[in-house]
């Protein structure tokens, strides 16, 4: 959160790091585009300036009142040239003065083609680049973050980063439009644009406190929205427990707590912002009047430069408030791209670098998996303590004992999920190295107690494990894991959607395609992590089956407690307390 102690100067400088770290990134998406953006920008309000710069000398012809269409022009600094004036017909003004807007119309179209498409562009490298990192992050280093804090990373933080993105785009366009603005009206009296300048950079700056509050609101809408997110994922994901014990209400109070705190920060952001936007009209008035008084009596200015100026500085005063706008709404965005820069860095110092096991074999495993004192801890918690054990090729392996002893995360450690802090895993006598993990998880297919299913077709879940695999694969697949029949049964066969997280299935039948997406991927090793503690006598008899089955065809490991599993592997391990307690034959 904002230290609302911090100085006029530190809170500049910290607004200014996240609009430049931010505009540094748009570069990077496509600088010739932003150029480009730039480049239309400039010319268009270039163009804008030309129109308005037309508009004096039909005013002096109005003002005049003559009877002709000819208009009598006094040429300035060029006078020795061209004389004390020159004639032009008022057709060929009002021509030029058409053709300047035209010009200036399909300049801005084309600013805001180019800037629409960097936009989008900007926000969708950014989505992709954060979903990379994560994606590419050690399951270690992912695993320590919550889930519903990446999800809002990538959905609601993203939307603020558009915003963001938005309002510098934006605060850009005001910007050059002010400076061309300006130019323009000091071409016609550089007195009044002078003390317009003046006044404008005096309100400015007593509208610093509205946008460091812009700042502190912006930063407490991250953590709040957060919290949001984070109750209604919750909620979501447990939704059935949750109502099984009647707990919706805690819930409800958790996101009517947070909705509430929000809604007081955004009612008193809301009341000093409109302070602000209610004094600068007032000021405006102000300042208008004041204006028209110094240029008539003080400067006796010609009646058609007031009416010019007036027009530009009334085309001024919203864009000014436009600037200010811009930069409240980007002020209070901007901490939401720092916060997806910040879970960005923390992914990509931890990115899991692909190599090939060279010295590993082809074929994955072909005579045995050892640990050989291997230690691990989640922090101070020593998860698995100097444990050593064999895992026999092509033989079914089961590792035992209470909840909590430490069998899943030796499961973690085979997969190369999770690297030993002390220790080493041998795979046919070669070190198994983090660079490894990729391309050792290529021979590994993994079933784990809480099934993972995508709202998708029965097909579209197998391919998880195979993009390639042809129907007659998945069939097969499905006969070996005793799935055949009842996806046969199913409306539409293997093009049935299951529903979300596969609830048209039962229990034993989401297990099943489960098995058979492991299975189509003809894995070396086979990994079951209690993949039968849910299911009824009748389903896990089948998936023993299945099972015993693929003895002496790949090495299986079991992670259970269930002693009728157990009586299927050829080697148990008994551990407890992360310790290895016992070995034995199935």
């Amino acid at each position: 959160m904002a230290d609302t102690r911090d100085s006029p100067i530190k809170s500049g400088l910290k607004t200014w790091q996240r609009c430049r770290s931010l505009a540094a990134y748009v570069l990077s998406v496509s600088r010739k585009r932003s150029i480009l953006s730039v480049v239309f920008l400039i010319l268009g309000s270039f163009s804008e300036g030309v129109s308005l710069l037309l508009l004096l000398p039909l005013l002096q012809f109005i003002s005049a009142q003559g009877t002709g269409t000819v208009l009598d022009l006094p040429t300035g600094p060029l006078a020795p040239v061209l004389g004390a004036s020159f004639q032009i017909e008022l057709w060929l003004i009002l021509a030029i003065f058409v053709a300047v807007v035209t010009i200036g119309a399909l300049f801005a179209r084309f600013k805001n083609i180019y800037m629409s498409a960097l936009l989008v562009d900007t926000v969708n490298r950014l989505r992709i680049d954060l979903f990379a990192s994560i994606s590419k992050a050690r399951w270690s280093a992912v695993a320590r973050k919550r889930t519903a804090d990446l999800d809002h990373v990538l959905t609601g933080d993203i939307d603020r980063v558009q915003t963001a993105t938005a309002s510098l785009f934006l605060l850009i366009q005001n910007a050059v439009f002010l400076c061309a603005y300006m130019l323009l009206s000091l071409m016609i009296s550089w007195q009044m644009t002078a003390i317009a300048a003046v006044a404008g950079a005096l309100v400015f700056v007593a509208l610093r406190p509205i946008r460091k509050q812009g700042a502190i609101f912006g930063d407490k809408l991250t953590t709040e929205r957060q919290r949001q997110y984070r109750t209604i994922s919750d909620f979501l994901a447990g939704l059935k427990v949750t109502k099984s014990f009647n707990a919706e209400p805690r819930y409800i109070a958790e996101l009517n707590g947070t909705l509430e705190r929000m809604r007081g920060d955004l009612m008193r952001y809301t009341r000093i912002n409109s302070l602000g936007t209610t004094l600068f009209q007032i000021l405006s008035a102000v300042m208008v009047c004041v204006f028209i008084y110094v240029a008539y009596a003080v400067y006796a200015m010609p009646f058609s430069r007031i009416i010019v100026l007036l027009v530009i500085f009334m085309r001024l005063s919203p864009r000014f408030t436009g600037t200010q706008d811009h930069l409240q709404n980007a002020i209070i965005n901007l901490p939401a791209f720092e916060t997806m820069q910040r879970v960005k860095a923390d992914c990509d110092a931890a990115v899991e670098i692909p190599q090939a096991a060279t010295t590993l074999s082809p074929s994955g495993l072909k005579h045995s998996l050892d640990f050989e004192a291997v230690s691990f801890a989640y922090g101070d918690h020593l998860a698995v303590d100097a444990v050593s054990f064999s895992l026999p090729a092509r033989q079914i392996t089961a590792i035992v004992g209470p909840s909590g002893g430490g069998k899943s995360t030796m499961a973690d450690l085979v997969m190369g999920l999770l690297m030993p802090d002390s220790g080493r895993i041998l795979i046919d006598g070669v070190a198994l190295e983090a660079a490894h993990g990729p391309s050792w998880r290529t021979h590994i297919a993994y079933v784990p107690q809480e099934t993972y299913l995508l709202s998708a077709t029965v097909a579209e879940n197998l391919k998880i494990a195979a993009p390639h695999a042809t129907v007659d694969d998945m069939w097969h697949a499905l006969r070996q894991a005793q799935a055949a029949a009842f996806i046969e049964r199913l409306p539409q066969g293997l093009d049935t959607p299951v529903g979300d997280g596969g609830i048209k299935l039962s229990g034993g039948e989401r297990q099943r395609v489960a098995l058979a997406r492991a299975l189509l991927r003809q894995p070396a090793l086979l990994i079951l992590d209690e993949s039968t503690s849910a299911l009824d006598r009748e389903n896990t008899q089948g998936i023993l089956s299945t099972i015993d089955s693929l003895r002496g065809q790949m090495t299986v490991l079991l992670i259970t407690h269930n002693p009728v599993v157990v009586e299927y592997a050829d080697k148990v391990i008994t551990v407890e307390g992360g310790r290895v307690s016992g070995h034995g034959d199935g």
